[in-house]
């Protein structure tokens, strides 16, 4: 519960600092610095995703990108205690102008609170499925139906039961005891998401099959100690070796196999994208919360 109310509390720091011409850079290192000051370790990068970005965005070493004037952002945040993970999202009206953008934004919150409401102890994840599909759909927008919530276990971000935004897919009868992240996406474009050109966001995938140099040894060795199998920036990395290195050096175990890249994930048609999310646990009758402030 810890990771959860840190996670929350962080959460709501980012939300304060949102205005146009902001510092994603600077957004994401107080952010990240708020988990880690309050005894939590960091379960994957901020990421801060702008409009038509639905998520994987989280600033590069010496980013200098800034929010713009008006829009919508994203921002998506993660702890863990002994990698028992939690993950909250929202979205935030840049200039707070309303509008489409607000009403947007309350779509995908009703949306995650109507899901909560049917995640429960023998119920389908398709069910939960349907009825954000159908809040979403009534709101006169369409959820992004190749995104969706997740199932958590220790250290492991994505486990491997997709919560889908649409009343399709794979099915999965929910159990006590079950931890997932749930995350509703709406938009006013094409309902699904592609990749971009850009990855930001890394993770420990398995060792070299073969030898490789003392520095990229050592790389790997920090890389697997300090994140284990969860998500990282290559942000974290910069100080003890240079960004030209640290840049070469994840290229370099890319094409190795060593590590997993997340590229950035653009809505189809270029629409504007909402995303609301908390992580629940699963007990005898309901979900709980456990991304809130205690």
């Amino acid at each position: 519960m810890k990771a959860g109310s840190v996670n929350a509390k962080a959460t709501e720091l980012a939300r304060s600092l949102i205005k146009p011409g902001a510092s994603l850079i600077e957004i994401a290192t107080k952010v990240e610095a708020c988990i880690k000051e309050n005894g939590v370790g960091l379960s994957f990068p901020v990421n801060i995703s702008i409009n038509n970005c639905a998520a994987h965005y989280s600033p590069p070493i010496d980013d200098a990108s800034i929010l713009p004037d008006e829009g919508i952002v994203k921002i998506d945040v993660g702890g863990h205690v002994d990698g028992y993970i939690s993950d909250h999202a929202i979205s935030v009206d840049i200039d707070n102008s309303g509008g489409k953008i607000r009403k947007l934004i309350d779509t995908s919150e009703r949306a995650l609170e109507a899901a909560i409401k049917q995640f429960k102890p023998g119920n389908d994840v398709l069910q939960v499925g349907a009825v954000i599909e159908k809040t979403i759909k009534n709101a006169g927008f369409l959820p992004i139906r190749n995104l969706g919530g997740h199932s958590l276990e220790q250290f492991v971000l994505h486990s491997g039961t997709f919560v889908p935004n649409v009343g399709s897919g794979q099915s999965y009868i929910i159990k006590e005891g079950d931890a997932f992240a749930i995350e509703p996406f709406a938009t006013d474009g094409a309902g699904f998401v592609v990749d971009g050109p850009e990855w930001y966001i890394f993770r420990f995938k398995k060792r070299p099959k073969r030898q490789v140099s003392f520095q990229l040894k050592m790389m790997i060795e920090k890389i697997r100690k300090n994140y284990n199998n969860l998500p990282f920036s290559p942000r974290w990395l910069h100080g003890i070796t240079k960004k030209a290195t640290i840049d070469g050096a994840i290229k370099k175990l890319i094409s190795l196999d060593v590590l997993e890249g997340y590229k950035i994930l653009m809505e189809h048609k270029g629409g504007k994208v909402s995303q609301a999310e908390h992580t629940v646990i699963v007990n005898e009758s309901n979900a709980e919360i456990t991304t809130k402030i205690a």
